[in-house]
């Protein structure tokens, strides 16, 4: 476990790196609680990156079905346009049709 008395023969040795050589068993020590201190910060990380981990799973899961929803509205919206499109011919063929018997019609009147 890492500790405040680590921490200072961490620090002091950092400094004593930085200053001068240190001698081979200083150059351990001080490798040895870099690889400790190492080790304490991957384990308190390692919760949270798992949770991160975990919730980008989860995200990739909502955008999949989102994408899959989104490309059945896009159908459904494709097939809607189609649909108006079709009753607009229709509706522009039975305006043409009636304007027709209403001529038919004015001309019988008329006759």
């Amino acid at each position: 476990m890492w500790d405040t008395v680590k921490q200072q023969q961490l620090d002091d040795l950092r400094q004593r790196a930085d200053h001068r050589r240190l001698t081979a068993d200083e150059q351990r020590t001080l490798d040895q609680l870099l690889a400790e201190l190492e080790q304490h910060e991957w384990s308190a990380l390692r919760p949270a990156l798992e949770a991160r981990r975990q919730e980008q799973g989860h995200l990739q899961g909502v955008l999949g079905h989102l994408q899959a929803q989104n490309a059945v509205l896009a159908a459904l919206a494709e097939r809607h346009a189609d649909l108006i499109a079709r009753a607009r011919v229709q509706i522009e063929g039975i305006t043409r049709e009636r304007e027709a018997l209403r001529a038919a019609y004015d001309r019988v009147l008329q006759s």
